[in-house]
């Protein structure tokens, strides 16, 4: 007799997830194979059925993909073994039923399926916002096959002929560097079909093409204009206030990102020695920065971590209560906050009159044009910005650091 049953990891992973797994019994022997997505414990039902009840509760916010991808994959395994011509045993279900029963031929095989599976293993892998970066793209691909009247997209229509036609349907809606960067996500999922082995490397259409980017002017401030934010007089009360000392902050931490500013706490500031350092880590490299404190710094740390615990946050923007392990709560209020503080600082540009879209990687962009200015190596920059690539910082300061190029000018007087 052959049995499933869809059960959790005994243990949680950082972010207090549980792998979702289907346990395979067959003569007494079991077997458990990974689903690609995880849940909160809160929101498995341990009695969930083929036919009635579901084995992700509606408390989970993607709970009807999780569970028609459950539901696919039980109603192929029975179906195969319904019709096997052998003896069922715990390793032809393994090898036949869990792999062979569930790949269609590639002319069969849906690519926007493949897709959107890909899609729930790409939040596992990395984060909520990252899997909506590659969706956008599906979106556009299943808005332009209505169009053209089809009801799916098959790996095998996947031609160097459908990537141009595409391409012409997306430049028809965005620019030209948005485009770029939505072919790159389609581009690694594709990727990852051929490494699944769903679609041969002579097929990828793909092949010889090239992503162009336009060159962009990044946003930076003079020393002067800084001086200007940093001098201007606000109500200590008032959320505009809050919006600049945090962007003074990130500039003053190297560039830190707004996502990672928003979340230090008071403890992440320590004593080492006659040194004050403040040691946290990056969200999006997932690697840990320890930043000694410049004068300036100190002064906005003191400010704002009076009368707070340890474990309260810096910066009067997030509230402590909220469990900020669940992925949708950290990102919708990050996103939130980063909104807040853009929308104030876009109020301190109007105070000082200027005509500026201020933001909060404005002052990542600055710290790194100053600090070339000021002679600094860029091994050093790439360090303090976080960059886990050097070849990344020379991209980042190639683009702000047209004032350079042009001082070559100065020969000539």
């Amino acid at each position: 007799m052959i049995t499933f049953k869809v059960e959790l990891a005994n243990v949680a992973n950082r972010d207090g997830q549980y792998a979702v797994r289907l346990r395979i019994t067959a003569d007494r022997k079991h077997k458990r194979v990974s689903l690609g997505f995880l849940i909160a414990k809160k929101d498995h039902n341990p009695k969930g059925t083929l036919d009635k009840a579901n084995w992700v509760r509606a408390t989970c916010p993607q709970y009807h993909i999780y569970n028609q991808r459950l539901r696919e994959r039980l109603e192929l395994a029975h179906r195969a073994i319904s019709e096997a011509k052998q003896p069922i045993t715990l390793s032809y279900i393994l090898e036949v039923v869990i792999c062979n029963a569930l790949t269609k031929p590639q002319s069969q095989q849906s690519f926007i399926e493949y897709y959107k599976n890909e899609l729930i293993n790409v939040e596992v892998r990395l984060t909520i916002k990252t899997a909506e970066n590659y969706g956008v793209p599906l979106r556009k691909m299943i808005a332009l096959l209505k169009e053209q009247n089809k009801k799916d997209l098959l790996f095998v229509e996947l031609t160097p002929k459908w990537l141009k036609d595409f391409e012409t349907h997306l430049l028809s809606k965005n620019a030209k560097n948005t485009v770029s960067k939505q072919l790159g996500y389609v581009k690694t999922i594709i990727n990852q079909a051929i490494s699944d082995k769903i679609l041969s490397k002579d097929s990828n259409p793909f092949d010889g093409y090239k992503f162009v980017f336009e060159p962009t002017e990044k946003l930076k401030l003079t020393e002067d204009e800084f001086k200007q934010i940093e001098d201007l007089e606000l109500n200590p009360l008032l959320r505009i206030c809050h919006a600049r000392d945090i962007f003074l902050f990130m500039y003053y931490t190297h560039g830190m990102r707004i996502g990672d500013a928003l979340f230090i706490k008071v403890k992440d500031v320590y004593i080492d020695g006659l040194q004050t350092r403040l040691k946290y880590q990056m969200q999006k490299t997932k690697t840990y920065k320890d930043v000694l404190l410049s004068s300036q710094v100190l002064a906005i740390v003191t400010k704002y971590k009076q009368d707070k615990l340890g474990s309260s946050f810096l910066f009067p923007f997030l509230k402590n209560e909220l469990n900020y392990l669940d992925k949708r709560v950290f990102k919708l209020e990050k996103e939130a906050k980063t909104s807040i503080v853009n929308n104030n600082l876009k109020k301190v540009a109007e105070r000082l009159g200027w005509d500026i879209k201020l933001t909060c990687h404005i002052a990542r962009h600055t710290f790194a044009d100053n600090a070339r200015k000021k002679g600094v190596n860029t091994y050093s920059i790439s360090k303090a910005l976080g960059h886990t690539r050097l070849a990344t910082t020379e991209q980042y300061l190639k683009k702000i650091d047209q004032k350079s190029v042009d001082s070559v000018n100065d020969i000539y007087q």
